[in-house]
């Protein structure tokens, strides 16, 4: 005998929000993807997101509070990520954490074992960051 994985439970709140706001699968996921743009993310939902939303899938990182901002806009109040059933994620940083000073590594990076400048031969260093831009080419 095979273990499944635990099945997944409708998600009976965002349906009804779905059809209280009057949206079309694909209208939901286009307005999740313009309202991403307008914070910066590249997102690419479609009908197909919306049903597994529907069907208990949950959306990772910020997409749970972008889908209850698109609801509040639409709907004139204010509702949360889990007013639509869906788990309030924490954001998913996918980048680096910059140090404060050029040469200075962040904490974050250096606790994850990441090459400090000192570690880092000279032959293989870039030049400092604050040479490459602060002059003109030749100059500095």
């Amino acid at each position: 005998m095979t273990d499944r994985p635990p099945q997944r439970i409708p998600n009976r709140q965002l349906a009804a929000l779905i059809a209280e706001a009057g949206f079309s699968h694909a209208g939901l996921a286009r307005r999740v993807d313009q309202l991403g743009l307008e914070h910066g993310l590249d997102l690419r939902y479609d009908k197909t997101s919306v049903t597994r939303w529907l069907r208990g899938q949950q959306p990772r990182g910020t997409t749970p509070a972008l889908i209850a901002e698109v609801f509040t806009r639409r709907l004139g109040r204010r509702l949360s990520a889990q007013d639509l059933g869906l788990d309030a994620c924490a954001p998913v940083y996918a980048g680096l954490e910059f140090a404060a000073t050029p040469r200075r590594p962040s904490t974050s990076s250096a606790a994850c074992g990441a090459r400090t400048p000192a570690a880092t031969p000279n032959s293989a260093r870039s030049p400092s960051p604050r040479r490459a831009w602060s002059s003109p080419a030749g100059t500095g």
